[in-house]
């Protein structure tokens, strides 16, 4: 299942990213141009804005205003709980992100010492080349997941 955001919901993008769902978000796309990309891609357009349905565009009109809502709205709307998997799209760019190889000797500077120490695994976007690994910021992040009442079965990094 894929998903393009409005200009309006970019906290909930994030959110669907986390849980491992594609959501295109760009905001300086115009709502015809992300219409247009919804129906090339066969994505599901999710927004607050009243369209009328065509038999092109597969849309979601959400009508909660906060993202735990929206969350739910999406998730309960399409039955994604069997489809999760938690972090595994870099949460900037949307694509998947894979395991990350560092140098034989550690030496990457982008990894804080304690993650060098650890041998944590590290994952990461093969596009923008962000590194992620599960350290403090993860249980926070599932933490507001769960405020969100996202169900949730497996964590990746």
């Amino acid at each position: 299942m894929k998903f393009i955001a409005d200009v309006n919901l970019k906290p909930l993008a994030k959110r669907l990213r986390m849980l491992g769902f594609d959501c295109f978000y760009n905001g300086g796309w115009s709502f015809p141009d992300l219409v247009n990309l919804a129906i090339r891609e066969d994505r599901v357009l999710l927004t607050m804005r009243n369209v009328p349905e065509t038999k092109n565009l597969n849309i979601l009109v959400l009508s909660e205003g906060n993202t735990s809502g929206q969350l739910r709205q999406v998730t309960g709307k399409y039955n994604l709980t069997g489809e999760i998997q938690i972090f595994s799209r870099c949460l900037v760019c949307n694509i998947p992100i894979v395991e990350y190889q560092p140098a034989p000797d550690l030496s990457d500077d982008r990894l804080p010492p304690s993650v060098r120490e650890r041998r944590l695994p590290v994952f990461q976007c093969p596009h923008c080349d962000r590194l992620y690994w599960r350290g403090s910021h993860v249980e926070r992040m599932l933490s507001s997941l769960q405020d969100d009442g996202s169900p949730h079965t497996s964590v990746n990094p």
